[in-house]
């Protein structure tokens, strides 16, 4: 037998258009999703969104309605929400670009640059991503500060394991010496009272008193950090303010911290403007802003 590899054959923009063209008169359609292209289509939607640099682009060099498919007002929630849609229609904890790209409604180079890689795009979404051989000290605690979401309790040695933890406990016993250590560190760094949040909690109470109908400026990120997601945790019991649900006792409730006065309508990130909602109680929430 003989091996030979097959030469690759260069498929030009004019092939790639044309099919585009072919199934968008099949489905009798002037816009066409990724699906639909993936199901009728002669070639693979993503090496049609590497060639022309999204779907939308795809779509007008056919000469097909694009418009309908717009970015602008698109948020960062929207996107870790598709990637968890997509993640939950495969069934795959570990969502590749590619996967993204093919079944997705956003394009993962659109993704990649408000969350800087891929990698933090999972890492948002609450998936698995590659671990890193030298995790920094947050890291290591966001991973055991969700295990232990996850658990409702505190984590033991052995639950340090896939699909509930990142990585096993090595890397936290190599760097801390024992498991018990790892756990009294984890304990007093989300303990530690962050100086900054004081002060501007401080602002905040003396400047409502003042405000009345006086454009709201914010004084805190709408960034939820690591210490102030574990306190308003730990304060609401690992579990949904509304429905009293937690992963402790289904693993599929996904547990999110939200802001009871929205960002948007001068909320600030302060422990007493927080909540743990799921993921179901949160979209409720919202669909009443």
């Amino acid at each position: 037998m003989k091996f030979e590899l097959r030469k690759r054959r260069n498929i030009s923009d004019n092939e790639y258009i044309l099919d585009l063209k072919i199934v968008a008169k099949i489905l009798n359609k002037d816009v066409i999703t990724i699906e639909e292209y993936k199901k009728y289509g002669k070639y693979s939607p993503s090496s049609l969104i590497r060639r022309f640099g999204n779907w939308a682009k795809c779509l007008s060099m056919a000469n097909l309605n694009c418009s309908k498919i717009s970015y602008s007002d698109t948020t960062v929630e929207d996107y870790i929400e598709d990637i968890q849609r997509v993640s939950k229609k495969l069934n795959s904890f570990n969502l590749s670009a590619t996967e993204y790209d093919i079944h997705g409604k956003y394009n993962h180079r659109r993704i990649q640059r408000v969350f800087k890689t891929w990698n933090k795009a999972l890492k948002a979404a609450n998936l698995y991503y590659k671990v890193s051989k030298n995790l920094t000290e947050e890291e290591l605690f966001d991973n055991l500060l969700n295990v232990w979401q996850k658990l409702g309790r505190q984590p033991y040695y052995k639950d340090m394991r896939q699909p509930l933890s990142l990585c096993s406990a090595k890397p936290y016993v190599t760097k801390y010496g024992s498991w018990y250590n790892t756990l009294e560190k984890f304990i007093t760094y989300m303990n530690m009272e962050d100086k900054e949040e004081t002060v501007i909690e401080n602002i905040i109470s003396k400047e409502s008193e003042q405000t009345t109908n006086a454009i709201i400026k914010h004084k805190t990120s709408r960034n939820i950090n690591l210490r102030l997601r574990y306190k308003v945790l730990k304060r609401d019991n690992f579990k949904c303010v509304l429905c009293g649900r937690s992963p402790a006792k289904d693993i599929n409730i996904e547990l999110h911290v939200d802001h009871i006065i929205p960002y948007s309508k001068g909320g600030e990130t302060i422990i007493e403007n927080l909540q743990i909602l799921c993921s179901e109680c949160n979209l409720g929430k919202s669909n009443l802003y």
